[in-house]
C-alpha cells in the first residue's frame, strides 16, 4: 500500500518484465487499448499485479532472476552468444545493451532473501529429494483451485522457470504424485513437481559454470540507513506497544502477528522490522504463540582431547527445548506442536 501499484509495475519491468511496456499489450484485456500492458495497470491501480493475475512467460520471470542473479544488471536474453563470419571475425550483434537496473547490493540481498527455500521452505522436500546441496535462491507459486503452478529459481550462475498447468478447453484443478488432473480442486504447488523439476534439471549442470555461492548482503538494505531506530517493546502489553510505537512516529498493524517463542502466550517477542526503518513505515508487534521454537540440529563436536573447564562463575547452560513435533502442511510454514508427556498410570 506504501510502495503503490506504479511503483511495483516499474520495478518488474526494469528487472525483466519487458514485453509489459509494449504499446498494444493490453489488447487481450481491453481489444480497443493501445496501451501498454504495465500503463493499463498503473492506470487502473490494479493492486492485484503484484498476485500475478497477468499472463507471463517463462522466459521473460528467468529474465527476472538472472538481473537479480547478476547483481541488479540486466541484459536481454538470447539464445546467441557470438556470431562469426567466413573470415573468423565477430559479427557485432543488434541487441538491446544491458542496463544496471538496480544497486548492485539491492539485487544481492534479495537473492539472500530468497535463498531458504530449498532448505526451510516450501521446495525443500523437491530439492531433499533429488539430493540438492548447493545454495540457490527461489520462489515457488500457485493460482487457485491449484490449476497451475510454477517455480523460479537461480543461482549465481544460472536462471530457469518452469510452469505446470492444465492446457485444456475446459482445465480443471491438478494434483501431485502422480501429476493429474483431478477435479475442481487440487493439490499441486509450486514447491513439488514443479520446484523438483528444476532440481532435477540443474543438478547435473550446477557446477558446470563455476563455483556456486550466494552473494553477501549489503547492510544498507538488511539493517536501513538514515532511518529511524523502531523502539523494542518485548515484554510490554500489547496496548502499550502500540502507543510506543505510534508516539515514535510509525504506523501499526491491527493485528499482531503470532510467533514461536518461550515466552507465555500473548507475550510480546519483538516487532517486524526491527532496528531501523523509515519514518512512517507500518510495525508489526509479533507476540508468543506459547510454542517453543523447533529445536536447532547440531553436529555432534568431535572429542579433540581436554579442554579447559568453565569459570566457577559462569552461568549454567539453558535447559534444552522441550520435544517438539514439527507438522508439514504444503503452502504453510511448519507448525511446531509441543510433545506433551503421557498420562501417568492409574492408582
Amino acid at each position: 500500500q506504501q510502495t503503490g501499484v506504479a511503483r511495483a509495475v516499474d520495478m518488474a519491468v526494469r528487472l525483466g518484465l519487458r514485453s509489459y511496456g509494449e504499446p498494444g499489450t493490453a489488447r487481450a484485456y481491453d481489444p480497443k487499448n493501445n496501451e501498454s500492458l504495465a500503463d493499463y495497470i498503473k492506470r487502473q491501480n490494479l493492486g492485484s499485479f503484484t498476485l500475478g493475475p497477468f499472463e507471463l512467460n517463462a522466459l521473460e520471470l528467468s529474465n527476472v532472476a538472472a538481473t537479480l542473479a547478476s547483481g541488479g544488471t540486466w541484459c536481454p536474453p538470447s539464445p546467441i552468444d557470438k556470431v562469426f563470419d567466413r573470415r573468423g571475425r565477430e559479427v557485432p550483434l543488434p541487441q538491446a545493451k544491458c542496463e544496471q537496473v538496480v544497486p548492485e547490493g539491492l539485487a544481492n540481498t534479495l537473492s539472500v532473501a530468497l535463498g531458504k527455500d530449498s532448505t526451510g521452505g516450501t521446495a525443500a522436500g523437491s530439492a531433499g529429494s533429488v539430493g540438492w546441496n548447493l545454495p540457490m535462491s527461489g520462489k515457488t507459486g500457485t493460482t487457485e483451485s491449484h490449476r497451475s503452478s510454477g517455480f523460479l529459481g537461480y543461482t549465481n550462475q544460472y536462471a530457469a522457470a518452469n510452469y505446470i498447468f492444465d492446457d485444456s478447453p475446459k482445465p480443471g484443478g491438478l494434483c501431485s504424485f502422480p501429476l493429474r488432473k483431478c477435479g475442481d480442486y487440487g493439490n499441486l504447488y509450486g514447491g513439488k513437481e514443479p520446484a523438483r523439476t528444476w532440481f532435477l534439471a540443474m543438478k547435473p549442470i550446477a557446477n558446470d559454470f563455476g563455483p556456486i555461492a550466494l552473494p553477501p548482503t549489503d547492510p544498507r538494505y538488511v539493517d536501513g540507513t538514515g532511518g529511524k531506530e523502531v523502539p523494542v517493546v518485548t515484554g510490554m502489553s500489547f496496548d502499550a506497544a502500540r502507543k510506543r510505537l505510534q508516539d515514535a512516529g510509525f504506523v501499526v498493524s491491527d493485528q499482531p502477528s503470532p510467533v514461536n517463542s518461550y515466552l507465555r502466550a500473548g507475550a510480546i517477542v519483538g516487532t517486524n522490522p526491527k532496528g531501523k526503518t523509515f519514518p512512517g513505515a507500518i510495525i508489526t508487534i509479533n507476540t508468543s504463540n506459547g510454542i517453543a521454537p523447533a529445536p536447532v540440529y547440531r553436529p555432534p563436536v568431535q572429542d579433540t582431547g581436554p579442554v579447559d573447564a568453565p569459570p566457577p562463575d559462569a552461568p549454567p547452560p539453558p535447559p534444552p527445548p522441550p520435544d517438539v513435533q514439527i507438522i508439514e502442511i504444503p503452502g504453510l510454514p511448519p507448525i511446531t506442536i509441543p510433545m506433551m508427556a503421557p498420562p501417568p498410570p492409574p492408582p
